[in-house]
């Protein structure tokens, strides 16, 4: 090969190995956009500070944990296993228990898309949380059957950030409900106990980042814009669902 043709071959190489460099800068930017929360700025909650580091494998506290857990394992009801096997893929209508059969996503479209975008900030912060600690979930201990699978690092819960994260945000619009919903947000990060793929102290974990972000997101304008828009919603369905109810 003559040496124009080994500049024109190199310059070939390198054109294609930019363009993959390029491709692949652009596609971690659009991923990392979209594993972004959309009201909060990433650097809003700082998890990591507001945790205190989960206990030590093998520690005395740590053996208390799948103490408690095995328990659950046999004395756990099948409304226990029913509720914690619902909730395994949940959305905010989980809250229907406190809310009313009427509270569902045909009912409710707007509150589905902003109940999901929530859910999606709050797992941001507590995915970050979940990749410093790398706590192992329960299920890695061969000796122990859980009744649910997940891979995912166990400290703090995702589940039970977004349910508390929900609860706060739906006490918000209803506010004569707000104990039951609270209650209803701290059993669905408890049933991960139940369902054993969790440590107790995952759950408590979790319940700290999701009351952080539900702060957070009430004090934001656009936010408060938003559950003004779904807050009229739901409040109109919940209206339609109660005159349905008079009338049969």
């Amino acid at each position: 090969m003559d040496r124009q043709k080994r500049a024109a071959v190199s310059l070939l190489l390198f054109t294609l190995f930019v363009g993959c460099r390029a491709d692949v800068g652009t596609s971690t930017k659009t991923q990392a956009t979209a594993d972004a929360p959309r009201y909060l700025k990433p650097d809003a909650i700082d998890g990591i500070a507001l945790l205190p580091d989960p206990p030590n494998a093998g520690s005395l506290e740590n053996e208390q944990e799948y103490a408690t857990l095995a328990r659950l394992q046999q004395t756990r009801s099948d409304a226990d296993v029913a509720r914690a096997k619902r909730e395994a893929t949940m959305d905010v209508f989980v809250f229907d228990t406190v809310l009313g059969s009427w509270f569902n996503k045909t009912n409710c479209p707007q509150t589905a898309a902003l109940f999901e975008q929530i859910g999606t900030d709050a797992r941001y912060f507590s995915n970050a949380a979940k990749k410093h600690w790398h706590r192992p979930r329960p299920t890695t201990r061969e000796s122990f059957v859980p009744l649910l699978s997940e891979r995912s690092a166990s400290y703090p819960s995702g589940h039970s950030n977004r349910a508390t994260c929900w609860a706060e945000i739906l006490a918000d619009v209803f506010p004569d409900k707000r104990d039951a919903l609270l209650a209803r947000g701290r059993e669905i990060g408890f049933d991960r106990v139940v369902g054993g793929v969790h440590f107790p102290t995952d759950i408590y974990g979790g319940r700290v980042v999701g009351h952080a972000v539900a702060q957070k997101l009430l004090e934001s304008r656009e936010f408060r814009a938003d559950l003004a828009k779904v807050k009229a919603e739901l409040e109109s369905v919940a209206k339609a669902g109660a005159t349905a109810r008079q009338g049969s």
